[in-house]
């Protein structure tokens, strides 16, 4: 029973977006607003955690739905919309980046810091809110942890995408983890009370 109403929600949406499209090609605002409202909450989760804040966040997530709803002639209606416009997220973050890349300095990670493995569980942190602490990273780690873990490009295409050598993305990858574990240890100290 639950597999039939599911699949049913799932051709429903489908129909839905399928009948907006002819709307968002002849430039609707009635059909981009329903577009809008309906997609607006995964593109902006898709694009905070490329973001160093929300400000910036709101910045891509409108120029996502820009893209999106000029470049609608490109939509492949065999395809999940949904997919699409994530995608073009993803794009337009990785993009944004490319354009600020001249301005960017790598942070050399604090070398003081040693974090034992064993004071660490990467299940505590998979059950605490990370996006506070993705955004603290330097903005190309950032977005090198995004692109291996969340959109599973690989390490070539990473470097490909970035242009950045394979040992970059690498060593972005790594001390990306570093520093989320290391900022995920501190606040959880700072958050500790002292019972006496």
């Amino acid at each position: 029973m639950y597999v039939i109403a599911r699949r049913t929600t799932m051709l429903s949406e489908k129909t839905e977006i399928l009948n907006l499209i002819p709307g968002l090609r002849r430039n609707e605002r009635i059909a981009q607003k329903m577009v809008f409202i309906k997609f607006h909450n995964l593109i902006m989760s898709i694009v905070l955690r490329y973001s160093s804040t929300r400000e910036e966040a709101e910045e891509i997530v409108n120029d996502v739905f820009y893209k999106a709803f000029s470049k609608i002639d490109l939509y492949n209606s065999n395809h999940s919309f949904k997919n699409w416009i994530s995608r073009i997220a993803v794009n337009t973050s990785i993009d944004r980046y490319r354009k600020q890349v001249k301005n960017i300095r790598l942070e050399e990670l604090n070398k003081d810091v040693n974090i034992q493995e064993s004071e660490f569980s990467y299940e505590e942190l998979y059950n605490a809110d990370v996006l506070p602490l993705m955004q603290s990273l330097p903005e190309r780690y950032r977005l090198v942890f995004n692109m291996f873990v969340f959109e599973e490009y690989s390490h070539k295409e990473i470097a490909k995408e970035l242009n950045i050598s394979l040992g970059t993305s690498k060593s972005c990858l790594s001390r990306a983890k570093n520093l989320i574990r290391q900022n995920y240890l501190l606040s959880k100290q700072k958050n500790r009370v002292v019972v006496r």
